[in-house]
């Protein structure tokens, strides 16, 4: 099945950015308003999500928010309790989503600095000082590696490497896992 892009992924990353602060804070507003009965402005923020959700091309979550903001004008406790957390979650799930078309998005419109050779060569070096149990020599060479711009998988990669390092000391860990990397390749 072929990938469509949704109308969000489509939508200015300065406008998704915004879309999820937005609704970060509605999540919390949504939460305390409920456990506060404060259904005016349960009403007010359900309303504003409704026209947010909308913009950034989310009609599922337009609609709970509408219907949400209907319940909030008749005063409808019973709706507002029964569905609230569905659309919290809703929101939670956009959010997520969201912020992941906006890194894939940056990325593509950043130069990066990939560099697979230099990075197989740093790599070699953090392998070779931590079968010496270097951590000095590692962390030098990691810190070369950070010093470019590399796509999200890398910077995992190098982040995990570092964590394996920093926080555990598990120089065989990391002999091992750049040794599989090495074999990927």
């Amino acid at each position: 099945m072929p990938y469509i892009a949704t109308q969000a992924e489509t939508v200015n990353p300065k406008v998704l950015q915004i879309f999820c602060e937005d609704a970060e804070k509605a999540i919390t507003t949504l939460k305390e308003t409920v456990s506060n009965k404060d259904i005016k402005l349960f009403t007010i923020t359900a309303h504003a999500m409704k026209s947010a959700s909308a913009n950034v091309g989310e009609h599922d979550a337009s609609l709970q928010a509408s219907a949400l903001e209907n319940a909030g004008h008749k005063n409808d406790i019973d709706f507002i309790n029964a569905n609230t957390d569905a659309f919290i979650k809703t929101l939670e799930s956009l959010i997520e989503k969201l912020k992941i078309t906006e890194i894939i998005s940056a990325e593509d419109s950043e130069t990066l600095d990939e560099d697979p050779d230099y990075l197989s060569e740093q790599l070699e070096v953090i392998k070779t000082a931590c079968t010496h149990y270097d951590d000095d020599t590692a962390y030098a060479a990691l810190d070369k590696l950070n010093n470019k711009k590399w796509s999200t998988k890398t910077s995992g990669i190098l982040e995990q490497i570092r964590d394996m390092l920093f926080i555990y000391s598990d120089f065989d860990g990391v002999v091992q896992r750049i040794t599989e990397l090495q074999e990927q390749n």
